[in-house]
């Protein structure tokens, strides 16, 4: 921690001073959590103690929020709107500042009860005294992350930490400056009915060749991110991000193994933190997705200081090979702090085709699971009538285009859906839409929150999948840095929302209608037709006409697995700053008995 001993002293003097307070803004509750953490870690105390501190640190203000709601309205006697459990928000046991054993009870029992096939990976920057003095929300700094591992559904699983201490403000700040340069380089003078192909096409020589220039730098600078994101922020330990396998057989053989060759060097006794990153080191050894000879030394150097196993490693690995490469994981839920939401995560390698889904909190993730429990099998929200769908298509009136197309889209391949097209719903008319349907599809500017405001979304429960196809539509917004990021898409989550898919920042509308028509013809089955997949797609783009090309059946993918779904339909995407924008956030969800 960057602070010496008499700040230190200072510091938790003033602490103390906050244990009598019942309520504070979530900012500074936020600091004094992760200060604590940070005190924890000096000293080496519990982790199970400093694990429960940067649970507690996760968007606290949005959870009060939600928490003051529920008593409104058990104050007005309305508990009929009370969509999440107050419990469930929040440890019941204790104080949120003075957290103890009953609320590391609380939290291992709810790891347990959570679906087997799920891995949370919590995401959480590490305290800096920089973040206390300052003065706007361009300047916070990060001295580094802690990466929590929280395999659920085993009592006997403890969740354990990882510091990882780098100095990655300037990645932050080249993300923020790609979101500012990309709304710019992205907007081009609007013109009804043409597409971002078409309207480049109006640009002089000049222009043009600027507006190229200035989108291939976007792409540039992206990548580069995702490099630091992989090297320089996570380096060898994106291991742990690697979902369990479907074939449960491949971890238990991983792990007899990893045991084996502890014993062979009378190493059995270790913890089971231990253990288990070994196990995930195994994982990411396949493949190109590790240099072994740079990253080895630095996981067995923290599983045994000191002690020099890396040959003796690399020998028993080479006797007993494990090819993990393709097999098929279970989801991955990110629960991400709100000032690296902006990251592209999903865009590292270890992520790339692993299905994915964010949560702003431990808390909120167990509410919205408690909240869909009985509709959960094997770790997935079902959904089996998929046909009971709705749309919502061009309410602003100036992307006409875009309308002709997706409106032939719905029409070949969900005709029993129904919604509102060149149409500019009322407020009423949009939350019918999204609570009346199964799944709930949006194109249009932004999250739609112009045309419903984000404080009715939440007063309602949502159960159908969400799908926001509008640019920043699932992004958080700054608004200063003694005040919590806020964006839409939290609102759903309050109105327990079981998952939404929406964009980061600003995209191209061909691209994203393309991504729109894979994601649901891949995921949503129709076997009255030729698959989406047989239509001209450049026909279709740029006249919104649905021509099946003759003689080319590819074969059809059909993925019941939404979050998978959404991989296979980012994989079609030409450029990455489209393609990274995309995330989802809630758990997963699954089509049951998909007509093939």
């Amino acid at each position: 921690m960057d602070s010496d001993e008499e700040t230190k002293d200072e510091i938790q003097a003033i602490l103390k001073e906050f244990d009598d307070y019942q309520i504070l803004p979530g900012p500074i509750l936020q600091k004094i959590l992760r200060f604590k953490a940070a005190l924890l870690n000096e000293i080496d105390g519990s982790e199970l103690d400093l694990i429960l501190y940067l649970v507690e640190s996760h968007i606290p203000g949005l959870r009060l929020k939600a928490e003051i709601q529920i008593d409104i309205n058990e104050f007005q006697r309305k508990t009929e709107n009370s969509i999440l459990n107050r419990e469930h928000l929040c440890f019941p046991n204790s104080h949120m500042l003075s957290l103890g054993q009953a609320d590391i009870d609380v939290m291992l029992e709810r790891i347990a009860e959570m679906p087997k096939e799920w891995t949370i990976i919590q995401i959480t920057p590490q305290f800096s005294n920089e973040e206390i003095f300052a003065t706007d929300s361009k300047h916070i700094s990060t001295k580094g992350i802690y990466v929590t591992v929280f395999n659920c559904g085993r009592r006997s699983e403890v969740p354990y930490c990882v510091n990882l201490p780098n100095d990655v403000l300037t990645t932050r700040e080249d993300m923020r400056m790609l979101k500012n340069n990309l709304k710019e380089a992205l907007s081009l003078p609007q013109r009804e009915g043409m597409n971002e192909q078409q309207q480049t096409n109006t640009l002089s020589y000049k222009q043009r060749k600027l507006y190229h220039k200035k989108k291939a730098h976007m792409e540039e600078t992206l990548e580069a991110i995702v490099r630091d994101l992989e090297d320089y922020w996570l380096g060898v330990w994106r291991c742990l991000l690697i979902g369990k396998y479907k074939n449960e057989l491949i971890d238990q053989e991983i792990r007899s193994l990893v045991k084996k060759f502890l014993a062979e060097k009378s190493r059995e006794n270790v913890s089971e933190k231990v253990m288990n990153i070994l196990v995930q080191a195994v994982k990411g050894m396949p493949g190109n997705e590790y240099n072994m000879e740079k990253y080895l030394p630095i996981i067995l150097d923290y599983c045994f200081p000191g002690e020099n196993l890396c040959n003796a490693w690399k020998l028993f690995w080479r006797k007993h090979k494990i090819l993990t490469g393709k097999e098929e994981r279970h989801p991955v839920i990110l629960i991400v702090d709100e000032t690296l939401d902006a990251l592209p995560w999903e865009m590292i390698n270890t992520l790339s085709n692993q299905p994915t889904s964010r949560m702003p909190s431990l808390h909120l993730l167990y509410a919205i699971y408690k909240a869909h429990e009985d509709s959960i099998i094997d770790g997935y929200k079902v959904i089996s009538n998929y046909q009971n769908g709705r749309f919502i298509l061009n309410p602003g009136l100036d992307l006409g285009q875009m309308e002709e197309r997706l409106k032939t889209f719905f029409e070949y391949w969900l005709p029993e859906w129904t919604g509102i097209a060149g149409k500019t719903p009322n407020s009423a008319e949009f939350r019918d839409l999204v609570t009346s349907a199964n799944i709930f599809s949006y194109s249009g500017h932004g999250s739609g929150a112009q045309y419903c405001p984000s404080d009715k979304i939440q007063k309602k429960k949502i159960d159908s999948v969400v799908l926001l196809f509008g640019c920043g539509s699932t992004q958080l917004v700054e608004q200063g840095p003694e005040v919590e990021m806020y964006g839409t898409s939290q609102m759903y989550l309050l109105a327990a929302c079981p998952c939404l898919i929406g964009m980061l920042w600003v995209v191209t509308d061909v691209e994203t209608d393309l991504l729109t028509t894979r994601l649901l013809s891949s995921w949503i089955p129709n076997s009255k037709k030729a698959h989406w997949q047989c239509v001209d797609q450049i026909e279709w783009a740029q006249s919104g006409k649905v021509i099946i090309k003759e003689n080319e059946y590819p074969e059809a993918i059909l993925e019941p697995d939404l979050l998978k779904a959404l991989c296979i339909a980012k994989n079609g995407i030409k450029y990455l700053c489209n393609k990274a924008a995309v995330v989802a956030r809630g758990i997963p969800v699954k089509l049951v008995n998909p007509i093939s």
